[in-house]
């Protein structure tokens, strides 16, 4: 009895061990996916600011601009007319770029490979500038509660207050400061200086030293880091300085790249202005004096990009289209494509062709919009992108389309959607689902009659249904055979308009798959020297949309099925069977049911094994000497189930096979007799074993390829050659 109360005793403890340890477990599974949820969370979400300071907007971005919160590590993509916050940091990747306009009207433009961090304070726009090009441009910022702006790189700080400047450091390198309007006032740790529009300031990056040259050229157009937009391949541009009194000839050069190892265009010209024809892209341009000396005698370096500007194109309303209502003035949706390098769009709308007549001017940052008109009539109406970055012109706007607003007296008659006209429709399926009609509604309609009858006219198996929305669903199935049906619109059970378009549907039969192949009973064979080869199933289609259920199996009862895979067409491959006897058969899934609607017979096939390549018996890498031979014997081990083979001999001559004869033959020997085809060197022979059906010997099944090399050589032996003239020889000796 004792020994009855331990034994109960340790399983009860075993019980509450095993209690405590599930418990245990659920509550680190319950940890561990909620903190892996929170860490998901908190890497793939973009932050809600709420109270923090914005700061300005990314009105343009090109390719890849990322931007990165404070306190965050995260780096995520910018879209157009994105906020951006105080201390945020934005980059670009290479040939990208973004342009930054703050609160004050400050426009920051970024090269590639560039990042800031911007940081505002009560009194100051300070940017910390890592690496790439920047420019700072303020010649538009007004007076009023002016900050000052200061880029700080490293110990060097430039600050600005109404000028235009541009900036650049690569990574080691040198920090340069051009000034192209106004003055910036320059700090080092070693010296501070004002460089003008006219100097050019370098601070090198090895001692912290600022040198300030006065330069030659002052580049006027294209502004520094200008887009320029283009609606074809190639166009014009202009391209003036300022040359300071000087009166030698200037190179105006154009490269691809800033440091110009590639020059794509040049010209020489004793004026201040030189002019291209430029495709799309990005381009570097300067000027500098033939004759000149020393870097004073060279402009700066300014980039400027053309883009290939699409113009806007309208989609909806369709032109020319009538849009029609009864009692309430309609909400028109006004839609068009979007423009990349649009800020904003200006739809204006119009009763004359011309737009002079103006009945309604919108400004919308989205690519479509809904309004109202008051008065019925015929409308005309465009709309032109607007840019921050590009300028856009007329040629960018859209054509003008026009739309007419009718009032009517009755309602249009509702348009039908489904069942589509002439549309098939499966008695299998409606055995499982009933059958829906649904057609177009208005927003001041709110009931409908539908007619459902098996003839035109409306007499026969009529069904007549009042509706208060715009679909209704059979109560019965319908027999098989074609139906027609209508709709019109009701308003407190008065017909308001006519009846739609008589719509006409098909009720099928019960329709079964029909298999096509493999045919029942048929012998398949393997291919090559596999075990495992593709066989195609096919059937024929029926008429309702669905998936087809492939199943093949060990035995007629499916039991044990072996493989299963579905198709929506009207055939499948399977690629993984083996050699033996298997049943096939395909079953139906209707696709709005989802349910088993019909299956095929039941039919059978055998997968053959494949033929086993012959083994090579002679001749195999040995060297044959054909004194005395008469024909060479090609032999083989015999391959079960091959009903011929077929024999190949190749010449090898630097590498490369020749063919020199080709065989079939039924045995397992050949003697190849032909010696007048072969010479003295290397040789290759295949034998492929081969399984034909059928009185013209169609080939259904072929081993792999064996190969044996051999070489010919002849050893007749030399005889002394007899000299027979001249008879008399004369030996000269000294």
């Amino acid at each position: 009895m004792k020994a009855e109360n331990q034994i109960s005793m340790k399983k009860k403890r075993s019980m509450r061990l095993l209690k405590i340890d599930i418990l245990v477990l659920s509550i680190s599974a319950v940890i561990i996916t909620t903190f892996s949820l929170l860490l998901y969370l908190d890497l793939t979400k973009r932050i809600e600011f709420g109270a923090t300071q914005q700061v300005g907007n990314i009105i343009f971005k090109r390719k890849v601009a990322q931007r990165k919160y404070n306190r965050q590590v995260i780096w995520e993509e910018v879209e157009q007319n994105q906020t951006l916050y105080n201390r945020d940091s934005i980059r670009t990747a290479e040939n990208s770029d973004a342009v930054i306009k703050l609160k004050d009207g400050t426009r920051i433009e970024l090269g590639e490979n560039s990042m800031i961090l911007l940081s505002l304070s009560s009194d100051a726009i300070n940017i910390n500038f890592a690496h790439g090009t920047i420019y700072a441009k303020r010649d538009a910022v007004g007076l009023q509660d002016l900050k000052k702006l200061t880029i700080q790189s490293n110990k060097t700080s430039v600050s600005i207050d109404t000028s235009n400047i541009k900036v650049s450091e690569s990574i080691g390198k040198d920090i340069q400061v051009i000034v192209s309007k106004g003055t910036a006032n320059i700090k080092t740790d070693k010296e501070e200086r004002v460089v003008t529009s006219r100097e050019k300031a370098t601070i090198r990056s090895a001692t912290g030293e600022m040198t300030v040259e006065k330069v030659v050229y002052r580049l006027i157009r294209p502004l520094p880091n200008e887009f320029l937009g283009n609606p074809g391949t190639v166009m014009p541009v202009g391209f003036t300085w300022d040359q300071n009194n000087y009166r030698g000839l200037s190179r105006c050069e154009l490269s691809r790249d800033s440091d110009f190892s590639g020059i794509v265009q040049a010209t020489d010209t004793s004026d201040s202005a030189a002019s291209f024809s430029l495709s799309p892209g990005n381009y570097y341009w300067r000027v500098r004096a033939i004759k000149g000396k020393g870097k004073s005698s060279e402009s700066e370096t300014r980039r400027f990009t053309i883009l290939q500007v699409r113009p806007v194109t309208l989609r909806a309303p369709e032109h020319a289209s009538t849009i029609t209502y009864l009692r309430e003035t309609p909400l028109i949706q006004l839609q068009w494509n979007k423009n990349n390098f649009a800020t904003s769009y200006l739809i204006e709308i119009s009763k004359s062709p011309d737009m002079k007549n103006t009945v309604r001017t919108i400004e919308s940052l989205d690519t479509r919009i809904g309004l109202t008109l008051e008065k019925p009539g015929t409308y005309f109406w465009k709309v032109s992108p607007k840019s921050g970055v590009v300028s856009l012109n007329e040629s960018w706007s859209s054509a003008v389309n026009s739309f007419t607003l009718a009032q009517q007296t009755r309602y249009q008659p509702p348009l039908l959607h489904f069942p589509g006209n002439n549309e098939k429709i499966s008695s299998l399926e409606l055995a499982h689902r009933k059958l829906l009609f649904n057609w177009e509604s208005n927003s001041e309609i709110r009931a409908f009659r539908i007619m459902i009858a098996a003839d035109r006219a409306f007499s026969k198996e009529l069904i007549t249904k009042d509706v208060e929305a715009n679909y209704y669903s059979t109560g019965s199935p319908l027999s098989q055979g074609t139906w027609h049906w209508k709709v019109a619109a009701l308003h407190n059970g008065t017909q308001v308009s006519d009846y739609s378009n008589t719509g006409s549907f098909i009720i099928t039969g019960r329709e079964s798959v029909e298999l096509l192949t493999p045919a029942d009973s048929e012998i398949l064979y393997l291919k090559k020297d596999t075990e495992q080869s593709g066989i195609v199933f096919s059937w024929r289609k029926i008429s309702v949309p669905g998936t087809y259920n492939v199943e093949i199996s060990n035995d007629r009862n499916f039991s044990n099925i072996y493989r299963t895979f579905n198709s929506t067409g009207y055939s499948a491959q399977s690629n993984n069977i083996t050699s033996g006897s298997y049943y096939w058969r395909v079953r139906f899934i209707g696709e709005k049911s989802a349910k088993e609607l019909t299956r095929s017979i039941v039919r059978s096939f055998t997968l053959k094994a494949p033929l086993v390549a012959p083994e090579l018996v002679s001749p195999v890498h040995t060297s044959i000497d054909m004194k005395n031979r008469t024909a060479i014997p090609f032999r083989w081990k015999k391959t079960r189930g091959a009903t011929s083979y077929h024999l190949q001999l190749f010449a090898v001559k630097g590498g490369i096979r020749h063919l020199v004869f080709h065989e079939r033959t039924a045995g397992n020997e050949y003697r190849f007799s032909q010696l007048k085809l072969l010479d003295r060197g290397e040789y290759l022979w295949s034998i492929k074993a081969t399984r034909t059906e059928g009185t013209g010997g169609k080939i259904v099944q072929e081993s792999a390829v064996s190969r044996g090399l051999f070489t010919i050589k002849l050893d007749v032996p030399y005889k002394k050659p007899k000299i027979l003239s001249p008879r008399t020889q004369y030996i000269q000796t000294q």
